[in-house]
This record gives C-alpha cells, structure tokens and sequence, in this order.
C-alpha cells in the first residue's frame, strides 16, 4: 500500500509503520471483533488495516454511542469484542500477511433509518470485488483519493479497502468542508466521495475550484437535481453513484456526469414484481449479525433484495425509494422521493421529507414535513400551486408540518421513525 497524505501540506505517511506492532497486540487479545469509536481518521484508518492483517475483525462505530445503544449493537457480535484501550502491547514477529479473503474482515451497522441498526459482515473478498470493480468503471484506479467519509460508514471503509486493493494512493482528513475544501485547494488529490449534505456545505465556498479533480461519486442518500446541476455548473465532476452496506458500497454509478446509473463490472440488476431492485455480485456481504450468529443475506434464487424501488431501462437503473417509504392513498403509490424532489424546488424551503400518515378514508395520507428557509417565507398553498405544475393531484400533501429540522443520519439519510415521532407530537 502505497504511503498516504495526513495533511494538505505535510510529507506523506505510511499507515503501514506500526503494523507488526498492532497486529501483534490483537492476535494477542484473543478477541474476534475490535471495536473502534472513530474520533480521528489516521488512527482508525491504521487499526483497520491492522485487523485486516490479524485474525480480528474491525467494527467501526460513531463517536459518543449512548452505552445502551453501544451495548445493543455489540450485543449483536458472537464472540470476544475488544477495545483499542484495552489492547497490551506484544512481541511482533514475523511480517503480517493479510488474513484470508474469505474471512470476515469488518462489520459494518447500517444506518437504522428505519429501524434498529444491523451488523453487516464484509470479507475480504466482497471488499475486494467492490475495489476492482470500481477500478474498470471509474477508469480511476491510480487516482489518489480523499478519505474524509467517518469509516463506520460503508463510503469510508471503501476508500481505504480500495486504496489496499488497488496500490492506489490516499489522503486523510476529517470529516469537515473546511478540512476538505483545504484538500481540494492543495491539488494533491483527485477524487472524492460526497453525500448530498457535505457538498452542499463545499459548495457554500463561492471561491472553491474543481479544476484538479477527476471525480466525485455522489452517494448515500437521494441527492436533488438541483444540487446536482449546480455542483456540475461550478465545475465539480460528479456522478452520482447507488450501493448499500450489503454491497461493499457501490453498485451502480454514472459512467459520465448525466449519463444514468449503469451496473458496475460483475454486478447483476434486475427487477422483481412491485419495483424491487435485486443484486447479484461477489461484492455482496457474507450475511448480518444478529442475537450473536450470523445468518445469510435473504437471498432470492441468488439475488439480493434490497427493499429499494425502481426502473431498469436500456441498461439505465433509476431509483424510486425505499420499498419501506411507499405510500398508498387511495390505491394509488406515491414515491415520497419524488415528491421531496419538487417540494424542495419550492420557494421558503430549506429541507423537506414527505410520509404517509394512516387515515380511515385513504388507507394513507400524504404528509409533507418542512423546515423554513427563513421564518415565516413558506405558505403551503404556494407549495400546493407550484408543485402542481409537475407533479399529479394525488401527490400533492394533504397535511403539512412545520418543523425545527427534518431529522437525518450523518450520511443525510431522512430518519424516517424519528420523523414520524416529530410529526405525531406535533400533530398530537
């Protein structure tokens, strides 16, 4: 692995240096998972690699868990789960070999959007089926990438598996625009990965220029046309990108600003009955964690169901939303996603989620739930006129909450149960 950048300014690191050192204190351990809170990116980023060449798993996680809800999760993990503070120094030995490919490298808790998070397993060979085929589909390999996704989140862990994989180079930086912004400055790398929120706050900088960068795969929650164009009309070569923790990451990517989601190299898409978009790829994980065993993905003569909607067309995937989000009123489906699309193009709107409430009369309604651009500019009677223009009378909301803050994840994913909870204290 090639040495990486720490800063826009310093000399180049080896992450590798402490290696046999590390690898020694795990095999030591006896645990089979690590359990890494990731505070700093370096020090993460050095503990999975060293996991990659033990017998120990790496299980990254957020900062600051509350304990029951660390404890829920861990609880998840069959076997001895340890910490980095309470690793011991030990004789290093021989040089580390990465441990096999077939075994469980990371564990990866999904977001929880609509639930309890769940331990996603990822060998080495799902990792490293997802950096080669990014590799033919970006035609980025030996491109020197920035690591500033946290790496409890599959877009991270697949930048630093990727630059493994690959021999490829890679900077660190925290997860701020500011760190970032610096980064792109500096002319030292030249791609990124983004989620909708951390490019919107990039592009808050008038005076940042994209000129040195190759690519940004844009991923990890719907992102609106508007952001899209507007990134692409100040320079910034994105291609938006579709992947989940079960797949390694990536799964469908822009092969050119525009130009459609198209499967990456290896991977199979199909849709099922009722819009279900299913995968088949050797990226996909081993299973999920749960109660202490790990039980296979649900898999359907091969293919994974991802519980996501959409299209496939000459080649071309859209998506629709989450099969967990649709909503029925009146017999007929409403995709909250596009309905979020055209609400957010809406005069006095600063962020916008739209779900289904139960009602006696529609089976559902459609709620749409918004947050002000500025106190007292949006008038839902406005919002009802202009989202007429592109949208069907029966995807208009029929109920319409005000709120401090739509609730999301890091990664900019609506928090759909703690949405529901806002809107029926509201409403309450």
């Amino acid at each position: 692995m090639k040495p990486a950048w720490f800063s826009p300014t310093a000399e180049a690191v080896d992450l590798l240096a402490e290696l046999p050192a590390k690898v020694a204190a795990l095999r030591a351990s006896g645990a089979r998972f690590l359990a890494f809170p990731v505070t700093e990116i370096r020090e993460a980023a050095e503990w999975a690699l060293a996991c990659f060449h033990s017998p120990v798993t790496f299980v990254p996680l957020p900062p600051s868990l509350p304990p029951q809800v660390l404890e829920k999760r861990l609880a998840q993990l069959p076997g001895n789960v340890i910490f980095p503070s309470a690793l011991r120094p030990a004789h290093a030995g021989a040089s580390a070999t990465l441990r096999p490919l077939e075994e469980i490298w990371a564990v990866i808790f999904s977001s929880g959007t609509t639930g309890t998070p769940k331990g996603i397993a990822l060998t080495g060979n799902s990792l490293k089926a997802s950096a080669e085929a990014h590799a033919l589909h970006s035609g980025a390999a030996n491109a020197t990438w920035l690591l500033d996704l946290p790496l409890f989140h599959v877009g991270g862990l697949s930048v630093l598996t990727r630059a493994l994989f690959l021999d490829a180079p890679i900077a660190l930086s925290t997860p701020s625009a500011v760190s970032t912004k610096e980064w792109i400055k500096s002319g030292r790398i030249h791609g990124l990965s983004q989620v909708p929120t951390t490019l919107v706050r990039l592009l808050r900088d008038p005076d940042i220029n994209f000129a040195g960068i190759s690519l940004i795969l844009l991923g990890g929650a719907p992102a609106t046309q508007a952001l899209v164009e507007e990134a692409r009309a100040r320079g910034a070569p994105v291609r938006r990108t579709y992947g989940m923790t079960e797949h390694s990451s990536q799964a469908a990517t822009e092969k050119k600003p525009g130009g459609g989601l198209r499967a990456l190299p290896g991977v199979e898409i199909k849709i099922c009955e009722g819009d279900e978009i299913l995968l088949r790829s050797p990226a996909l994980a081993a299973g999920i964690f749960e109660h202490g065993e790990l039980k296979p993905l649900p898999l359907r003569d091969g293919f994974f169901p991802t519980g996501d909607l959409g299209s496939l067309k000459e080649g071309a995937l859209t998506i629709f939303g989450r099969a967990s989000e649709l909503v029925i009123s009146g017999g007929k489906k409403i995709y909250p996603a596009e309905v979020e699309a055209a609400l957010a193009k809406v005069n006095g709107v600063g962020d916008c989620a739209v779900l289904g409430l139960p009602d006696a009369e529609w089976g559902e309604v459609l709620c749409a739930a918004v947050t002000e651009s500025t106190p007292g500019m949006f008038r839902a009677e406005i919002a009802k006129t202009e989202m007429s223009a592109s949208l069907e009378s029966h995807q208009i909301p029929k109920v319409w909450v005000l709120l401090p803050a739509i609730p999301r994840s890091p990664a900019g994913k609506i928090l759909r149960p703690d949405l529901k909870r806002a809107v029926t204290q509201i409403q309450s």
